[in-house]
């Protein structure tokens, strides 16, 4: 058995190399990922004025799955440095279900805290449902509770 092996210069290297790169980044820009456009609402850091932001997220046919990635989007903060998140940065989002007009949330505890956050938590709910309604214009209702409990009721006790 008589194999052959090639060797290819280093010039032949960097020639595939660019060429692939080319190729991958005028696929990029002529057929590019599909997103989609939310505005994203957040509160001034010096004032409280509720200001809105352009982001761009991933797009999925699921609006449970989309909806999902916008909370968890939000749970980061905004990208203007002179605006201030909605909730800590601790906070966590652990669950969600979607109706047909209604959202249940589920947040962890943290989103009570307010060590970093210059808003009452009343105020951070509002501008959350805010932002749901506003890019996810079927949902007419959103619901928000604390690792499963309403916030300011009584626990439930059977």
């Amino acid at each position: 058995m008589n194999t052959k092996v090639y060797k290819f210069s280093l010039k032949t290297w960097i020639t595939l190399y660019a060429l692939l790169f080319v190729i991958s980044l005028s696929l990029y820009v002529f057929i590019p990922p599909k997103q989609f456009r939310v505005i994203a609402f957040f509160p001034e850091a010096t004032t409280g004025k509720i200001r809105g932001e352009e982001h761009f997220l991933p797009y999925t046919r699921d609006t449970q799955v989309r909806l999902e990635e916008f909370i968890q989007h939000i749970m980061l903060g905004p990208k203007e440095i002179w605006n201030s998140n909605i909730f800590p940065r601790s906070t966590r989002l652990i669950g969600l279900v979607t109706g047909k007009q209604s959202v249940y949330i589920n947040l962890s505890k943290e989103a009570f805290l307010r060590n970093d956050i210059n808003i009452n938590f009343l105020t951070s709910v509002d501008i959350l449902k805010r932002n749901i309604r506003f890019n996810f214009r079927h949902i007419k209702n959103v619901y928000v509770v604390i690792e499963g409990a309403l916030p300011y009721e009584p626990p439930y006790v059977r």
